[in-house]
This record gives structure tokens, sequence and C-alpha cells, in this order.
């Protein structure tokens, strides 16, 4: 049974990092592979089918009128794509006008499944140019702390979606996109107020709000609202009864396609650690394992089963408490890290320690323990009170360092311990190995 539930994580990191990676020679494998067909599309800048593909919109070319100025603004929901990206890039297609219907199909290559373990059961994300009506016109340096929604309307064209498996039957969603949900590229910063992360484009908005949820918030609460997400229209394939699908079609007589995406699974740490820096990431149900008042400016969780640990950086939380989060990829120091974009504390939840023999902590093959609650021994060979530190071996030939927040946690020079904490890199390239200590009685002295 361990073998195979080794087996099964192995083969969902693999699956994470083909995710991260291009879909058919090129693209993002998140987002749609090719585009198959198209009729009436817009003019210009909005005629261009291909901008449907990759990742929808991030940043804006605003070329400035009357009340706005130029400058580059970042997507938001209240600022929805158009025009171009600031390198000149059309951004979304306009399907059709008021007296013709337009349509665009794409192709996913792979297909998306119907996969109820998803986030909120969904499948599929179509992103629009709708966008929240507010209390007036927003600029590239609007303070969304300071901008307020009105009744939680939204400008939208609503436009058709239907799926195929074959390019030849068509089935058709009851919802409708660029309408709800409005997409949002970024996290709103509150310290330094201004655009942080980037949110994740492959988690949907949850189903169960409303817009009566946003009427009157600021649209920083708003976007606290999505969790994570970077909104979009999310369909359920168990909706029209396919267990997968290859082809995505959407039509009408005006309104705007900006992208689509899948939507993943919760992820687990270790396939989050293997996506490539500045990739947005969501988990559900971690527990803390070291709060931020233990480890500095930042946390650690880990997963219930303890086969992965990661840093989080950008929060607070505080030890043996049930999180779900979102944030952005990042390595420093040696070690995978999540700057958070959001987060929700949840019931109380603690993990065991991991015990590991200090080989196979300080040891740079073999089993990689970053980031996991550890338990280990050994006797005590040095003490570095000015740096916090002291260094113990077992007897195999490797040496452990280990950091205490204070100097008074320090055991004795000589004596034999066994000691917990959070598995961890130092050194400006993360090549030596360091167990965090997070409090004194993480360290236990036993007589010779």
């Amino acid at each position: 049974m361990q073998a195979m539930k080794r087996f099964d994580l192995m083969l969902a990191a693999a699956l994470a990092a083909m995710a991260a990676c291009p879909a058919g020679g090129s693209g993002d494998g998140r987002f749609a592979s090719a585009v198959v067909s198209y009729q009436n599309l817009g003019s210009g800048v909005y005629g261009d089918p291909d901008s449907v593909l990759g990742k929808p919109t991030t940043w804006i070319a605003e070329p400035g009128g009357p009340g706005t100025p130029a400058g580059t603004y970042a997507c938001s929901l209240v600022y929805g794509a158009w025009n171009t990206a600031p390198d000149g890039t059309p951004l979304v297609v306009t399907l059709g006008s008021p007296y013709e219907t337009g349509e665009i199909v794409v192709e996913f290559d792979p297909p998306i499944l119907d996969d109820p373990d998803n986030w909120y059961g969904m499948d599929l994300i179509v992103f629009g140019n709708s966008r929240f009506n507010g209390n007036g016109l927003v600029k590239a340096d609007t303070d969304m702390e300071q901008y307020y929604l009105n009744n939680g309307s939204v400008f939208e064209e609503p436009l058709t979606v239907s799926a195929s498996q074959d390019n030849v039957h068509w089935f058709t969603f009851a919802a409708k996109a660029d309408s709800y949900w409005p997409t949002n590229a970024f996290a709103w910063d509150r310290t330094v107020h201004a655009w942080g992360g980037e949110m994740d484009w492959t988690k949907p908005v949850n189903p169960a709000l409303s817009s009566a949820d946003f009427a009157g918030k600021s649209a920083a609460d708003a976007i606290d609202l999505y969790c994570g997400s970077a909104g979009g229209t999310a369909f359920d394939l168990a909706e029209i009864g396919l267990a997968q699908i290859r082809y995505v079609k959407v039509s009408g007589r005006g309104g705007e396609v900006d992208g689509f995406a899948w939507v993943t699974r919760p992820r687990a740490i270790g396939e989050a650690k293997l996506l490539a820096d500045g990739m947005p990431v969501s988990l559900s149900d971690q527990i803390v394992t070291a709060g931020t008042s233990e480890v500095g400016d930042c946390f650690y969780i880990e997963s219930p089963d303890r086969a992965s640990g990661v840093r989080v950086v950008g929060g607070t939380a505080d030890r043996d408490t049930y999180v779900m989060l979102s944030g952005v990829m990042a390595s420093a120091g040696g070690e995978r890290e999540i700057r958070l974009t959001w987060m929700q504390g949840g019931d109380p939840g603690r993990v065991r320690a991991l015990g590991v023999p200090i080989r196979a902590i300080a040891r740079e093959s073999g089993l990689d323990t970053t980031g996991l609650l550890v338990r280990t021994w050994g006797r005590v060979r040095s003490v570095d009170s000015a740096r916090c530190r002291f260094v113990v071996d077992d007897g195999s030939g490797w040496a452990l360092q280990c950091a205490v927040p204070e100097a008074d946690m320090l055991p004795g020079r000589d004596a034999y311990v066994s000691v917990t904490g959070i598995s961890s890199r130092d050194g400006s390239n993360g090549s030596i190995p360091v167990v965090r200590v997070r409090r004194g009685d993480d360290i236990k002295t036993y007589p010779e």
C-alpha cells in the first residue's frame, strides 16, 4: 500500500510538471492549445483569433481618454481586458456584432476531463472582459481599498459556451461567459497598496457566491472573496453529461473572449514544489507546523500525510491549524516557497514529527526532507551562542546545524539530545542543511 501511495504521489507530481510545460510543443498546458475555426470576428486588434490562446490578460496598455490617463493598467475585476498588452499584442477577440453571430472554436490537448475532485467540481473556465460597476473611473494607481463596487452588478455581454468530444456533436452549458466572474489577474497587496502576486488561472471563483455578496464591497475586499482565483466563468462537464471534452465553442452577438483554462484539483505540496517559479498555486487543508512567531517572517505547512512540507511567506499563521491558501511559487536560499496571495484559516490540526537520522537530513542525495517537521538525535559537538546555533552528530559521519530562536534554548556541549524542528536550508545557495527549532521543548536532553 505504501508503494502504491508513493507511486500515486509521483504520478501526481509528474502531471503537475506537465501542466506547467508547453502543450503540443507550444503554449502553456493550462490553457487552450489551438484555434480550430472561427467566423465573424471583430476588426483591428479585436479580430486576432490567436489572442484567446495562452494565459488571459495580465497587463493592459491604456491609451488614455477623458478622465483616464494613459498608462499600463492591471486587468482587474473593475478594469476588464481590452485594447492590447504593453508590447502591442492583441488581448481579446470580439465575436460578431449586434447584427450577426460570431463564434470561435478552440482545442485542448490533452482533453479536459470531468473530475469532481477539481476545485468546486468545475472543469473549464472561460475568460471574457466583463467588469464590476464601481464608483467612478479606474486609473493605473487607483487604490483598490478605496474603490467601491455599486450593487454587485457587472458590465457584461453574455456569450454562449458549448463543448464537444469530436467537433461534431455539441452540448451547450446553461451559464454564459463574459459575465460572472470578471477576470482579476493579481492579488491586492494591502501593505504597499499596489498589485501583488498573480492569481490562479485554474481555480474558479466559489460558485456559491452571488452578486449580492459583492454589493458595496471595496474592490480589495471583492478580490479577497475570489480566494486566490483569477476569475472567469466556470463550467462542470457533468452538466452536459460528458466525461471529457477536447473542443470548446463560444458564440454570440458582441462580447469578447480573453482565454480558456482547465480547472485543477487542489495541489499537493509535492506537486507545487515541482512548479516553476512564478507559477500560481492553490492548496487545501494543509497543516501549519511552524508559526510565524516561531521561525521569523514566514511559516511552514505540511500535508496531513507528512509527504511534503514547504515554507510560506507574505502572511502570518499559528502552528497546529489547518489552512487553505493560494500563492505564487518561488525559490529562495535553496528552498522552494509559496508567496502568499490569499489564505483562510480552519480547524485545529496537528502532525507528528517525522523521525529522521541526521545523515538523511544532512546529505544531498536520497530523501528530501526540506520543509518537513522532523525529529532527529545525536550528541552536541559545538555551541555558538552568538548565532543561536548548535551542531549535533549521531556517529554516522554527518553533522547537522540546529538553529534556535533564543540563545537560552541552547543545550550544553557534549549533551545527548533529540531535536524537533523544520528541516530547512541555509547559506547563500542553500547548501547547508539546518533544523529550525520552534520552541524550548523541541529540544530534549538525555543522560549519558
